[in-house]
């Protein structure tokens, strides 16, 4: 099932207490005071999180993944969101998007 969520690109859920631990090791201050993490999920390089008071994705950039950008946006913000689930047969891949006002389309998937 891994397999193919990582070769469909759909993301997979991780645990929420590990994927802390693991963020504060590389980003020790990008959590704020009392944040707590809801759920997380990885999928290839990139993680997603929902915390208690924003999402925040994590996008490794170029070849070596060595560059990464930090997406924050708070739950006000949000405007609107889409997701797109899995078709028929080999078509493993979903999507979600995220608008909010003020920047562009987040598109996870």
């Amino acid at each position: 099932k891994r397999v193919i969520a990582y070769c469909g690109n759909n993301a997979i859920q991780i645990d929420a207490d590990y994927a802390k631990k693991k963020l504060l090791e590389v980003s020790p201050l990008l959590l704020q005071e009392g944040e707590v993490i809801e759920m997380a999920f990885k999928m290839e390089r990139d993680h997603f999180y929902f915390t208690s008071k924003r999402f925040l994705f994590r996008d490794k950039k170029g070849v070596s993944g060595q560059r990464v950008e930090y997406v924050s946006v708070p739950y006000r913000a949000i405007q609107g969101y889409q997701v797109v689930t899995p078709g028929a047969m080999l078509d493993f891949s979903s999507e979600l998007d995220i608008w909010s006002s003020g920047m562009d389309t987040i598109r996870m998937g």
